[in-house]
């Protein structure tokens, strides 16, 4: 069959939602029959399934691999058509319709992915985190040979995580850190350039980066910590107080903050931020400026973590913030002397 035929039947399968799922279930488990499909797509009425299985076979879509005589019926095992082509063959002949081959399986491929992703039992789309948008991004030859020479740009796709900072870290390491190194006038002029061309981008990751220190609504899992992690030395995490009864309520310490909202704010990093906000703008309201030096320390951690955060929410940077809670609390309402009041005395 001619590629570009293939091509224009698998758009119409990947814009149709049922042939869509359809396909992306054969392609998980590479052959199955309509038995299989049936029992996994139980909302799909099974004229529908097998009318558009036949539809995607006679398109070429879909062929038939094997036949099996089950009771007086035929079943048939279905797989795709179509496989992962050469990337080096269509580079060697410039070939535009097996380009879009490739990308057309590139979507499927990452549509399979999110299927088992939507299918877990433990989804949480919430706290996942989950999302997706589209955003293009243009470069020149020089400033992509410039990012070649430091990082691999195909690991990228898997290993970037929008609150977590620790993977192009070591990308980078794994790259060659030496050329950024010895170029990094280039690069900040490189950084600069891209902010200007793409604020809107620039802005969305700094605040997926950092969101967790300031936005009250970003509970963290503090119970779920396991506190020291083992080393070589011997020294492990080794609970004095154990037990059924100890891990129960650890799980119930961690129910509880995303049912009670009060008690959920003590483990939000960013209520802290706002009340230590609030403690600032007192002092200056009341003109009590002097009060502004036992905010500097806490401040100036705050500000040191949102410029050079490694991860979006993470208590172990703050700690001095969480402790410093009631003392922020109690000095916003304390009330400095006046010096015409001491005068009057």
């Amino acid at each position: 069959m001619d590629k570009q035929h293939l091509n224009l039947k698998i758009m119409e399968c990947v814009s149709n939602p049922i042939k869509c799922r359809l396909l992306i279930e054969i392609l998980k488990s590479g052959e199955t029959t309509a038995k299989l499909l049936a029992e996994k797509c139980m909302d799909i009425p099974q004229t529908t399934l097998y009318r558009n299985l036949k539809r995607m076979t006679e398109d070429g879509v879909l062929k038939v691999v094997s036949e099996t005589q089950i009771r007086g019926t035929v079943e048939k095992t279905y797989a795709a058509t179509f496989d992962l082509n050469d990337a080096n063959a269509m580079i060697g002949e410039n070939s535009g319709k097996m380009y879009m081959q490739m990308f057309l399986q590139y979507i499927l491929t990452f549509a399979k992915q999110f299927q088992t992703y939507c299918d877990s039992p433990g989804i949480d789309i919430k706290n996942d985190k989950s999302g997706f948008s589209l955003s293009y991004v243009y470069l020149t030859d020089e400033e992509l040979e410039l990012i070649e020479n430091v990082v691999d740009l195909t690991y990228i796709k898997d290993l970037y995580v929008p609150f977590f900072a620790d993977n192009m870290k070591e990308l980078v390491r794994a790259g060659h850190p030496e050329y950024l190194e010895d170029h990094k006038q280039e690069f900040l002029k490189l950084w600069a350039a891209l902010g200007l061309r793409y604020p809107g981008d620039y802005l969305t990751a700094y605040i997926r980066q950092t969101y967790g220190y300031w936005y009250p609504d970003s509970f963290y899992l503090v119970a779920e910590a396991e506190g020291v992690s083992a080393t070589s030395l011997g020294v492990s995490h080794t609970p004095l107080i154990r037990g059924p009864l100890v891990i129960k309520l650890k799980e119930i310490s961690i129910k509880l903050g995303s049912m009670i909202p009060l008690y959920g704010t003590l483990w939000s990093m960013g209520v802290i931020c706002w009340v230590l906000i609030f403690s600032i703008g007192c002092a200056f309201v009341r003109k009590e400026l002097p009060k502004l030096i036992l905010y500097l320390p806490s401040a100036a951690l705050l500000l040191t973590v949102l410029i050079a955060t490694p991860v979006a929410t993470e208590f172990r940077y703050v700690y001095f913030m969480v402790f410093s809670f009631p003392f922020y609390l109690m000095t916003s309402m304390l009330i400095l002397p006046r010096e015409e009041d001491s005068g009057a005395l």
